[in-house]
């Protein structure tokens, strides 16, 4: 049976879904980080195929931007960082010298998703506005809490962003919330854009400093800064499932 198991999940991927019976089931191959197992358990009686899709994502990083730190870890930070500016800047002409991996990172930005919907986001923005105190007390209070008690804390422990520079951390939170709040701000080239983007290659570079690290155990609490936690643990695992350990 493991074997049959295997081979669906080298044709289908680590999360596929099939049926014993009248049973639907939902199968993950990838192994479960040890610190989830209890949570895992009990997600699993009510609610089996979100709790397997939630544990599969924390196992996976952001490909897109992990590569392109890789690639840039050997150049002068300098260097790195003129490459870095010229891809959120809007220059369309990647230089010959810099990686492939930054054409690949920046190539994702040219085309709009097809579920992007800026009457939408134009929406959320008017409705942040009208409630703006509010919202940021929300995110103080209860998203920031709740949300750093989870496993996404021990990575900013860590790396000393919540020890030392907690303060300087909050700051920075609330004024993404602000930037992408405004309106075009999710616009390309818009401020909320641009720092979204610096903020998924800082959590790159977060979890390449902590890949070579012995302090952190990946088969413990999976990949730090994983797709779980860019889901917002509060409002899937909090909010909905028992499946987060908290610290």
């Amino acid at each position: 049976m493991h074997e049959i198991l295997e081979n669906w999940a080298d044709r289908y991927g680590p999360f596929y879904r099939i049926k014993a019976g009248h049973i639907p089931m939902a199968i993950l191959s990838d192994a479960l980080p040890r610190s989830y197992i209890d949570g895992y358990k009990k997600a699993q009686r009510s609610a089996p195929a979100l709790a397997t899709n939630y544990i599969h994502h924390t196992t996976i990083g952001d490909p897109l931007a992990d590569a392109l730190i890789e690639d840039l870890a050997p150049l002068p930070a300098a260097e790195a960082e003129c490459l870095i500016k010229q891809a959120i800047n809007g220059s369309e002409a990647v230089p010959a010298t810099a990686p492939a991996s930054l054409e690949n990172f920046v190539g994702e930005y040219v085309q709009q998703p097809p579920w992007l919907d800026f009457e939408q986001l134009q929406l959320g923005c008017r409705m942040f506005h009208r409630n703006t105190q509010l919202a940021i007390a929300a995110m103080a209070a209860g998203v920031l809490v709740e949300g750093f008690s989870t496993n996404i804390a021990q990575s900013f422990f860590l790396t000393g962003g919540m020890r030392h520079h907690g303060i300087r951390r909050l700051r920075q939170n609330n004024r993404h919330m602000l930037e992408i709040f405004m309106p075009g701000g999710l616009s390309r080239y818009g401020d909320g854009w641009a720092l979204t983007i610096r903020i998924r290659l800082v959590h790159a570079k977060i979890r390449q400093l902590l890949a070579n690290s012995d302090e952190w155990d990946t088969a413990h609490l999976g990949l730090p800064i994983s797709l779980q936690s860019g889901r917002s643990p509060r409002q899937i695992c909090v909010k909905k499932l028992p499946i987060c350990p908290v610290m």
